[in-house]
């Protein structure tokens, strides 16, 4: 008789609960019937732990609970369970939740990633399991100890004191491409980032004048198929061990965790939907403009017309694709050095350092011939924009000259005029 696979048990820490719903729905349809519960407050949260689960599924902020103190409460109360954050946008506390020992981060609009989120924490946690088993083993046992090292999810290297490489677990093929005798004999240094090496050659060369485990460092390092991966390195010098006679590097894979980090850096300075720099970041840049020696500034305010209209005809999908459209003509017309961003539902602004206003008048004509050619060859609804602009010289207040291209915008939509293409451009770059 086969035997039942176990269901994977699933603590929801959410407030809505036709957002867990969704959650557990999207599991149960990709992974498989699952065990849940959903708890929205710290006590229940607190109760909930005194059971056994597979993965805890937390939203960043609830009305008096967050992601981080779910996370310190579960490290006391079920240690090693893994949490992923699934929440409507991004937050500023995800980063921070990666940091504090979160698996991964997943935006409740694309729940299609949830199930290979949980799936691959779940596994972590049973291969470091697997291994704190194995580890606790290996002190009563040095066969059991050698079977942990040949296969150990961690890359174990073994280096002479000049820095050649003695020794490369098995681990190294899975996570680089290298086998284990590859690179015996070569120097250490061969496929680390040249941006990291200093970093390296640094904290390798105060491990050399103590024994025992140096700083972790975080760095990158050549693939065998060429490309970079992110490896969470830490050394122990060993030389005096009888048994060694080595410094000890142990290495594993943190591309990912990297890669979610560096996302979650992007949301921060720009608009999910469009790609162009989203308000917060396009008001620093303001601020660091107001004070810099760049000037004349000119500020350009863009608004897509009738924006409304369409997404109550043709669906918001089709306003998403247009709003698209609108940032690429944007980048496209004006200088990399001009900061694009998205300021509103509907409205765009441009901040064009050392630009007077005959410049900006110029950008602008190229972005009239833009949205015409963009009308003229590309299918469904066209593109109208009603446009402002504003320029100052030093000791302008910018906050002012956004507000006054941005009544030169409203004035251009009330008396109804559009970006139209010039019969005869006026030449020239900003």
């Amino acid at each position: 008789m086969a035997a039942v696979t176990p269901r994977l048990r699933v603590l929801v820490l959410q407030d809505l609960a036709s957002d867990a719903e969704l959650i557990a729905a999207a599991l149960d349809r990709d992974l498989g019937p699952i065990e849940w519960q959903r708890v929205d407050a710290r006590e229940p949260f607190r109760r909930a732990l005194e059971q056994a689960w597979d993965v805890a599924l937390a939203d960043i902020s609830l009305v008096d609970f967050d992601a981080l103190e779910a996370i310190d409460l579960a490290a006391t109360l079920s240690p090693g369970l893994p949490f992923i954050i699934v929440t409507g946008f991004f937050e500023e506390g995800a980063l921070e939740c990666l940091r504090r020992g979160a698996s991964d981060y997943v935006l409740k609009d694309n729940l299609t990633r949830l199930a290979s989120a949980v799936h691959h924490a779940v596994e972590d946690r049973r291969l470091l399991q697997a291994k704190a088993e194995a580890e606790g083993a290996v002190r009563r046992s040095e066969a059991l100890f050698r079977s942990l090292i040949e296969n150990s999810i961690e890359i174990i290297t073994i280096l002479e004191p000049d820095w050649t490489i003695r020794y490369d677990s098995p681990s190294i093929e899975r996570t680089l491409g290298y086998r284990p005798d590859e690179r015996l004999g070569r120097n250490a240094f061969e496929h680390i980032h040249p941006d990291d090496l200093v970093a390296v050659r640094e904290a390798l060369g105060r491990l050399l004048l103590a024994p025992g485990p140096g700083t972790h460092l975080e760095i990158r390092f050549r693939h065998k198929d060429g490309a970079w991966r992110w490896l969470e390195v830490r050394g122990n010098n060993l030389l005096a061990d009888p048994n060694v006679r080595g410094v000890v590097v142990n290495a594993h894979d943190i591309t990912e965790r990297k890669r979610a980090e560096e996302r979650l850096v992007y949301l921060s300075l720009h608009d999910a939907l469009t790609g162009a720099y989203n308000r917060g970041y396009f008001e620093e840049e303001m601020a660091r403009a107001e004070v810099g020696r760049v000037f004349p500034i000119s500020l350009i305010v863009a608004d897509l017309d009738g924006l409304k209209t369409i997404n109550d005809r043709l669906g918001h999908a089709q306003g998403d694709i247009l709003l698209q459209r609108v940032a690429e003509l944007l980048r496209g017309t004006f200088r990399r050095e001009d900061a694009v961003a998205r300021i509103g539902g509907d409205e765009f602004a441009v901040l064009l350092p050392g630009a007077d206003a005959a410049a900006a008048r110029r950008a602008l004509d190229r972005l009239a011939a833009r949205v015409e050619q963009h009308n003229r060859t590309t299918d469904g609804p066209p593109l109208n924009l009603s446009v402002g602009s504003a320029t100052g010289e030093k000791g302008c207040n910018l906050a002012d000259l956004l507000a006054e291209a941005d009544s030169g915008m409203y004035q251009d939509k009330r008396q109804g005029y559009i970006v139209r293409i010039r019969d005869e451009g006026e030449g020239g770059e900003v």
